[in-house]
């Protein structure tokens, strides 16, 4: 069994500090593997913003010291014990020495805007702390006219890159040169593609999205082949898409408790 997991979509709580291997159990407890071939062992890929430049970001730093520290891990899974393996993707599974630099990156917030002022239902609008923030960001520039300072010398955000690219390549390649059953840990659109060309190559996967699903119906329900079905509720995860050796299995799966 192989997961495929976009760290960065994980819920906050599972990516606290030192907690990795708490959260690849609390992933596989969200797998139903019973109609799967036998599992012999289980790997973890995590997919994320590994690379700032060619040096590896603070957070790849951290999960790369806990990867040493517990795992290879021995687990129970399906009532049997094996072995689990965890390891940043930094590269693609096809071609490991080739590492995609620049998965990481500092930006400046272009066009910034506050949506509204005072924001929405503000419980002290006469004294709300954005006023201050309020005309820096409207101006796009310091009120003070000596003053040259604009919001994207101030503010930023960290942004990953290739990441969904790099999940959807590894995803088609183990669809067509394995028969381990794929679990996607995702909740982004981009992923679509890659699964249902997985699917059309007879993959099993599992699909785990970290959160509830905003839509109340599936829209993309047309790019499901005959005979894999997909079943999610308000409050649950929508998993499940697998039909392989003629079977079709739908299952609902709770949500994290956060």
């Amino acid at each position: 069994m192989i997961f495929l997991v976009d760290y960065d979509n994980l819920p906050g709580h599972y990516k606290r500090i030192n907690y990795l291997h708490l959260t690849i159990i609390e992933l596989l407890g969200k797998v139903d593997s019973t109609d799967s071939l036998p599992i012999d062992s289980v790997s973890f890929r995590l997919y994320g913003g590994w690379l700032e430049g060619k040096k590896m970001s603070r957070k790849a730093k951290e999960l790369s010291e806990q990867i040493d520290q517990h795992f290879p891990m021995r687990t129970s899974f399906l009532e049997k014990k094996m072995i689990v393996n965890a390891e940043l993707a930094r590269a693609l599974v096809c071609d490991p020495e080739h590492d995609f630099v620049n998965t990481f990156r500092i930006r400046s917030p272009h066009s910034f805007k506050i949506k509204s002022f005072p924001p929405h239902n503000c419980t002290e609008s006469s004294n709300c702390p954005i006023s201050a923030v309020h005309p820096f960001v409207h101006r796009g520039r310091c009120i003070h006219n000596n003053c040259d300072i604009t919001p994207n010398d101030v503010f930023y955000r960290a942004e990953q890159k290739m990441v969904d690219s790099m999940i959807v390549v590894d995803l088609i390649h183990f669809a067509m040169h394995t028969k381990d059953h794929l679990v996607v840990v995702s909740g982004d659109d981009d992923m679509w593609p890659g699964i249902r060309y997985a699917l059309l190559q007879n993959a099993t996967i599992t699909h785990i999205t970290p959160e509830a699903p905003q839509w109340r119906r599936n829209q993309y329900k047309g790019l499901f082949t005959k005979g894999y079905i997909m079943k999610q509720t308000k409050n649950n995860y929508l998993v499940i898409y697998k039909s392989s050796w003629g079977k079709v299995h739908t299952k609902e799966m709770p949500a994290f408790n956060l």
